[in-house]
């Protein structure tokens, strides 16, 4: 299943960008939250917020969140 495209378009792709950086940058060299919230000048909170969004959102649209 794929997100509704009102859904989808809810970020704008700056946001969108954004959030696949702190994404990549969480996942890269086994960096901590707080770490990566420090390097984009966001909460730890913030980036568990944008991890669980973007786990959400591959379980919406089908995708395996499997390692």
């Amino acid at each position: 299943r794929r997100a509704p495209p009102a859904e989808r378009a809810r970020l704008p792709r700056a946001a969108s960008a954004r959030n696949a950086a702190i994404i990549e940058h969480f996942q890269s060299g086994h960096r901590t939250m707080k770490e990566t919230g420090d390097a984009f000048g966001i909460t730890r909170e913030r980036v568990r917020q944008i991890l669980a969004k973007a786990l959400s959102l591959k379980e919406w649209n089908g995708e395996s969140t499997d390692h």
